[in-house]
């Protein structure tokens, strides 16, 4: 229903084996400014981040590793680039001396 026609993104997160706590996949099923992709991840439960499965080694020994969420050039993890969030213009409160 609508709930698919509003999102930008629909991802779904699983484990193809349920022992295996580490080793999740990404899948990226809707994307409107992105392409469609499965990511294979790697669950660093004392940390609670996930990285890519390629750095799986260095994500054990590297105590300052960069999320698969960040990009090193703006973009987006998924190949979009990202866009300033939309936020509202408020106006400050009107002081005292503009109310006299």
């Amino acid at each position: 229903g609508a709930l698919e026609q509003d999102a930008d993104v629909v991802m779904f997160l699983y484990r193809e084996n349920e022992d295996d706590r580490e080793n999740v996949t990404l899948d990226v099923q809707k994307h409107r400014n992105g392409p469609l992709r499965k990511l294979n991840l790697f669950f660093k439960g004392d940390r609670i981040r996930f990285f890519s499965a390629d750095r799986k080694q260095s994500a054990a020994s590297a105590p300052k590793s960069t999320p698969p969420s960040a990009s090193p050039k703006g973009g987006s993890a998924f190949g979009g680039k990202t866009t300033p969030s939309k936020t509202a213009k408020t106006n400050p409160a009107p002081s005292a001396k503009s109310q006299v």
